[in-house]
């Protein structure tokens, strides 16, 4: 992070006519609380504020655009309000006293001007204007993280109650076939997967257990065909059609997760040739 920004004429500037907290104030108040904070650069994706941190100022974004967020259970973000040159945060912290509930990441370059507690109650909350502006912003905040939080979790109780909770439908709006392959010892198990009409998947194995012939059983919308043919070779040198494993292996994949009969490819393979996906 960089000390960089607006000149102080500037950044008086801009605090009066750009941030409604300040409407109202004295210029030499503005003077005051300028030269009493800091002014810091933070990066896109950067923390300026991150949850469970002691309130320690009040953010004005003098430049940039940023996000208040919060990370969900399944890795992603909530994202709770977005923040714009002239909106000021971390101000429910400061108020309450509690530690931040959310954390504040920049989207893009911001310059931040940083208030620290002892100037907020010095210089602000000593104005009526101002202590009205920061409890309807404060109320409007709690509002609208509540609603926020709550359709997300009605969304994902939602999902939870569907038919397909665990997303592991194939079942999407781009025509195309799927192939499965589950390798074992002696039994290959396949699946031909119809993205739009279930109707049409096939399944179907072939056992390569008795080592004179092959037995195939293919089941095809509830039609189940059975044929006996010779010997399926199998590959004796193969590549693992994972974009995380790359040797060469003989017989079977090298990968304990890859190897084992219960093993799932999505691929087709062709003897002494890498897979074609």
């Amino acid at each position: 992070m960089m000390n960089e920004g607006k000149t102080g004429e500037e950044l008086n500037s801009f605090l009066k006519e750009k941030v409604p907290l300040f409407e109202g104030f004295a210029p030499a108040v503005i003077e005051e609380i300028a030269g009493s904070s800091e002014q810091r650069t933070f990066e896109g994706n950067e923390a300026i504020i991150e949850c469970g941190e002691e309130g320690r100022f009040i953010g004005v974004l003098i430049s940039g655009h940023a996000d208040i967020s919060v990370a969900d259970s399944t890795g992603g973000r909530i994202v709770m309000n977005h923040l714009e040159a002239g909106d000021v945060f971390g101000e429910m912290s400061v108020l309450t006293g509690d530690r931040t509930v959310a954390d504040v990441i920049a989207g893009n370059r911001c310059f931040v001007l940083m208030i620290p507690q002892a100037t907020v109650s010095r210089c602000i909350l000593v104005s009526p204007g101002a202590i009205t502006y920061l409890a309807k912003l404060l109320a409007d905040r709690t509002r609208s993280n509540a609603v926020d939080i709550t359709s997300r979790q009605l969304h994902a109780r939602a999902v939870a109650q569907s038919d397909d909770p665990y997303a592991l439908s194939l079942k999407n709006s781009v025509p195309g076939k799927i192939l499965a392959l589950n390798v074992g010892l002696s039994q290959i198990h396949f699946g031909i997967y119809d993205t739009q009409d279930e109707t049409r998947d096939v399944h179907g194995i072939v056992d390569r257990a008795d080592s004179t012939r092959a037995r195939i059983t293919i089941d095809a919308g509830g039609a189940v065909t059975r044929r006996d043919r010779a010997p399926l070779p199998l590959p004796i040198s193969s590549r693992c059609c994972s974009s995380r494993c790359n040797s060469w292996t003989t017989g079977s994949c090298s990968r304990p997760s890859m190897s084992s009969p219960s093993a799932i490819a999505w691929c087709t393979a062709a003897p002494s040739s890498p897979a074609r996906r």
